[in-house]
């Protein structure tokens, strides 16, 4: 890694130029990466499952638009709403 001086400026600060290797750079975006999926998974804990909306599960059937949806009680069957809308996946 090299950080070079390029320019300082009049307000105090100053410019920069750094160099980094490609293996500097994988390991700068690999720690970047699992940053940022710690933080989610903190948001995460925010919520109780049972109250959040996981929207598209991905079971590719019509989702509700207006309205209520009301459930058979049957585990795996669709919603049952007054007007849907095929989702294209």
């Amino acid at each position: 890694m090299e950080l070079t001086l390029t320019k300082e400026n009049e307000d105090g600060s100053a410019d920069f130029d750094l160099t980094l290797s490609p293996l500097e750079v994988q390991h700068i975006v690999n720690f970047g990466l699992v940053e940022i999926l710690k933080r989610a998974i903190e948001e995460g804990k925010q919520y109780v499952p049972s109250q959040a909306s996981v929207g598209n599960t991905g079971r590719r059937e019509q989702d509700c638009v207006y309205g209520s949806c009301v459930k058979s009680g049957e585990s795996g069957q669709p919603c049952v709403c007054d007007e849907t809308v095929k989702v294209p996946y």
